[in-house]
């Protein structure tokens, strides 16, 4: 097997760990940096790196973040940051070594998104086990953290993450994967099962605990059922002549609604009896409930840490705003919001901005907005990756204190700047994209 062969099978498995990390980071510490060193050192000795086209757009923001990291390598976030950046934008250059055209790509595409689906599949049902054993008053000691006052408390709902967020996003990653899968068979069967576990996985993500999950289900959901009855999506197996066949392809997708109706029929009710028995699910309740609420500025919300941001931001001198102060913010954070060592505004555009000052922010918006107008320009050819992107952009948006936070996001971000995207005289291998 050649090194670029090799290259490409073993960094979609890498990068499907990583989507599994964020969905099980609570139970399996998976390793996936020694698992990257490994793919380093061979290549290494190989020589297979290259480095990749334009990634100026990516060094610029990256600079400014390393450069203030530097002077505050006694901060965990910071420090931690700062190795995902080195150890991933190496990896990428593998990948750019590695994958020449949109054939190679395609290939790494489908393995990567095989094995997400079956990580996440897993993940969403032993999630679901775990939130099931917890009504019934059984509780894996390996599934609780740590809370501020020094107590144990069981993870919420069905996360296997104590970041709920990050879990929920994770099993998104899973669901559009299986999306993936499920365009591109003719088994009835197999489409079947995949229905089944994307569903499961939706239903997984929801009961998560995380409120932003809740509300991302349901419009992933709302969004399925349009789908399933636009005739167009249904063009390349109408082709076949069965209409027996047809209707047995759109079944898992009508079933859903019923099954939607039901749930939403009874649910509020049973819900409410087993929340009297059970202190787990009356927590899930009522942590579910408060989405209606999650915009308000009591308690500690996001809104009122982006407020502070613009008021801490609005003190500083004229230099830094200019140019940043490095993470000092995150010191002023910690002890207004949580009586911590560190703390952020829990978005990574804001971070920026206190960090790297106006610099620092427009070379982020700008990198945010160039990787996703590359990713839309070619939709097509990424299929499923632009939409992991944009859950990524959510996600950011209410979380994390920099765009160097998640590993993932770092290799999605880098797939356009990888130089056979630019090779324009490259013919598409699959053209059933969705």
């Amino acid at each position: 097997m050649k090194l670029r062969d090799f290259n490409i099978i073993y960094g979609s498995l890498l990068v499907s760990l990583l989507v599994a990390e964020m969905s099980v980071a609570a139970v399996l510490e998976l390793y996936v940096v020694r698992f990257l060193q490994f793919l380093l050192l061979i290549n290494i000795v190989g020589s297979g790196v290259r480095i990749i086209n334009r990634s100026i757009f990516f060094i610029l923001p990256a600079a400014v973040y390393s450069i203030y990291s530097l002077f505050f390598l006694y901060n965990s976030i910071v420090l931690g940051n700062l190795f995902n950046l080195i150890w991933w934008f190496g990896f990428m250059c593998i990948m750019n070594f590695s994958i020449r055209s949109e054939h190679d790509f395609n290939k790494f595409k489908h393995i990567l998104f095989k094995s997400s689906f079956l990580f996440i599949t897993l993940s969403a049902s032993f999630g679901l086990y775990k939130l099931y054993l917890t009504t019934t008053g059984v509780f894996l000691p390996f599934l609780q953290i740590n809370m501020p006052d020094g107590t144990v408390s069981p993870l919420l709902g069905s996360s296997l993450n104590s970041d709920y967020n990050v879990y929920s996003i994770g099993l998104f990653c899973g669901a559009f994967s299986g999306i993936y899968l499920y365009k591109r068979t003719n088994s009835i069967l197999l489409k079947i099962s995949y229905a089944a576990s994307i569903l499961l996985i939706l239903l997984s993500a929801m009961l998560s605990s995380s409120r932003r999950g809740l509300i991302i289900g349901a419009l992933l959901i709302l969004i399925l059922m349009i789908w399933s009855t636009r005739r167009a999506s249904w063009e390349k197996m109408k082709n076949t002549g069965s209409k027996f066949k047809d209707r047995l392809i759109k079944l898992p997708w009508i079933l859903v609604l019923v099954l939607i109706v039901l749930f939403f029929t009874l649910a509020r009710v049973e819900f409410r009896k087993l929340s009297e028995s059970s202190t787990e699910v009356a927590r899930l309740l009522g942590r579910l409930e408060s989405v209606t609420s999650i915009t308000s500025t009591e308690n500690d919300t996001r809104t009122n840490r982006w407020s502070y941001a613009i008021e801490y931001f609005q003190d500083q001198p004229t230099h830094a705003k200019l140019f940043g102060d490095g993470f000092t913010y995150m010191e002023f954070f910690g002890r207004k919001f949580h009586d911590a060592e560190f703390d952020h505004p829990h978005n990574v555009w804001i971070s920026s901005l206190l960090y790297g000052g106006i610099v620092g922010f427009v070379l982020t918006i700008w990198f945010t907005i160039y990787i996703f107008y590359l990713f839309f320009r070619r939709r097509q050819l990424f299929s499923s990756l632009f939409y992991w992107y944009v859950m990524f952009l959510l996600l950011y948006f209410s979380s994390s204190n920099s765009i160097f936070s998640s590993r993932v996001f770092i290799v999605i971000s880098l797939f356009p700047l990888l130089n056979f995207s630019f090779n324009n005289n490259a013919k598409l291998v699959n053209k059933d994209w969705a």
